[in-house]
């Protein structure tokens, strides 16, 4: 009850409130684009920056932590491709946009105020860890498979596919706050002391203005349909995914108790909406995947808190 009391419910607290919020006409999309565009363009590139740039990352790459996420990631991303062809008969841009949703995780408006709330700063390093390599691999991933999927109709876009791909790595700003981040970091010149004030001010609105951009976004894009599918993606991200992350940490990897715990959250988180916004920008699955993240952020109150009750939240 105390984690519930503690974490669980400011963090979704606050996602009513901006759903509410949207509901009542309170606020706008309009204003709700800007507070988005706010958050993701500049504060969590701030506090990544920060974060990456003055924390004590571990001598060799954790390999073990990558392996225990990302194994099941590959998975679950698998998972979800011939799940949408042979269960639901979706093409093969669907196809793809079923595996992303199956296996990528809203790290930043979910996955960042729990862990913060839940290990604080310092004991959330696994968690920035596995988001220093998320977006990369899996926006790189996602964008490649579409681009050669929509090429295979259009050979126009097919030969600007590099292009397309190096402009939408290099354009995103939380890929770029995690490298400035870790070439503060590596360089030895860390991050500098006013850039660091700026940074830890800019970060204090993170948590708030994402979670409240969440609830806003969820009322906004609602249940659209496909609910059995989306229903599907729901169990396979917040419950199959982290299951498997744990048996892979704790019995092939061996991790520590903390880092199993991180790792596996990070596996339970929702659906992100980027696989909406990637859906909306191809063209295709914008029904299940409005529907996966509404249905998989509601499950993730309690899936979340019984991994958060279970762990003893870090200690808390």
């Amino acid at each position: 009850m105390e984690i519930l009391l503690d974490i669980m419910l400011p963090v979704f607290g606050v996602v009513v409130f901006g759903a509410v919020a949207r509901a009542l006409g309170w606020i706008k999309d309009g204003a709700v684009d800007a507070v988005a565009s706010f958050v993701f363009n500049f504060c969590v590139p701030a506090l990544l920056l920060r974060t990456v740039g003055t924390t004590d990352l571990p001598a060799t790459p954790p390999w073990g932590l990558f392996g225990s996420f990302y194994l099941g990631a590959i998975l679950l991303y698998g998972f979800g491709m011939l799940t949408g062809r042979l269960a639901f008969g979706r093409p093969p841009m669907g196809q793809t946009l079923t595996g992303m949703a199956c296996a990528f995780g809203n790290t930043v408006m979910v996955g960042i105020p729990i862990t913060l709330a839940a290990y604080g700063e310092e004991g959330a390093l696994p968690f920035f860890l596995i988001l220093s390599v998320h977006g990369l691999l899996f926006f790189t991933v996602t964008t490649l498979l579409l681009e050669v999927q929509q090429g295979a109709e259009d050979r126009s876009t097919l030969r600007d596919l590099p292009r397309n791909v190096a402009k939408s790595l290099v354009t995103n700003p939380i890929l770029v706050g995690i490298f400035l981040g870790l070439a503060a970091n590596l360089s030895g010149l860390g991050v500098p002391e006013p850039v660091n004030g700026i940074a830890g001010m800019m970060q204090a609105a993170v948590a708030p203005c994402a979670l409240f951009v969440l609830g806003a976004s969820l009322v906004r894009h609602g249940i659209k349909g496909r609910v059995l599918q989306a229903s599907v993606v729901t169990v396979a991200k917040t419950l199959l995914f982290p299951a498997i992350t744990y048996l892979l940490a704790t019995y092939l990897f061996h991790l520590e108790r903390e880092w199993v715990e991180i790792a596996t959250i990070t596996a339970g988180l929702p659906v992100g909406l980027m696989v909406f916004v990637f859906s909306s920008k191809y063209g295709t699955g914008q029904a299940i995947s409005a529907t996966a993240v509404s249905l998989s952020t509601t499950a993730s109150l309690f899936t979340l808190w019984g991994m958060l009750v279970l762990f003893d939240a870090g200690g808390v």
